[in-house]
């Protein structure tokens, strides 16, 4: 077995083991309004909508309950996954979304949704949600990486 495929194998198990560890202790998880740590990386925008932002690692959590508006929000792209996949937050609220695989991938709903360019390691992309209702989106390079925000009032 190559060392490589080895070392991406470990990467994944502790990956999934911490997730399993975080799941089990009993606490609700709530997407982050405070990333554990932050690097530098180039930024994407491309609507007005948007504000940039330094590549943040988001906390791997499902969310549980609704984020207030005028937070900001990160989710984390990786192991080709949006993490966490599922969020619920008030209008006004920004999400980050941070690609940490080696392959680009994008963020794209439907016109007046998230709409990025191909986020290339370490690259973000934000969005600001200003309208109420369920906002589905996907990786457009690869199609089975899906995500949803609920936006409430």
């Amino acid at each position: 077995m190559k060392r490589s495929t080895l070392f991406i194998a470990i990467i994944v198990i502790v990956v999934v083991v911490l997730i399993a560890w975080r799941s089990s202790s009993g606490t609700p998880q709530t997407a982050s309004t405070t990333p554990e740590a932050t690097t530098t990386a180039q930024t994407t925008t491309n609507q007005p909508s948007q504000t940039t932002q330094s590549a943040q690692t988001a906390q791997p959590a499902k969310t549980t309950s609704a984020v207030p508006a005028g937070k900001t929000v990160y989710v984390s792209i990786s192991n080709y996954s949006f993490v966490p996949a599922t969020l619920s937050i008030a209008k006004g609220t920004t999400v980050v979304w941070t690609n940490h695989d080696s392959m680009p991938h994008t963020v794209t709903a439907a016109p007046g949704g998230p709409s990025s360019k191909e986020l290339s390691k370490g690259v973000t992309y934000s969005f600001t949600f200003n309208t109420p209702g369920t906002v589905n989106y996907h990786c457009s390079i690869h199609p089975g990486m899906l995500g949803t925000v609920f936006v409430t009032e």
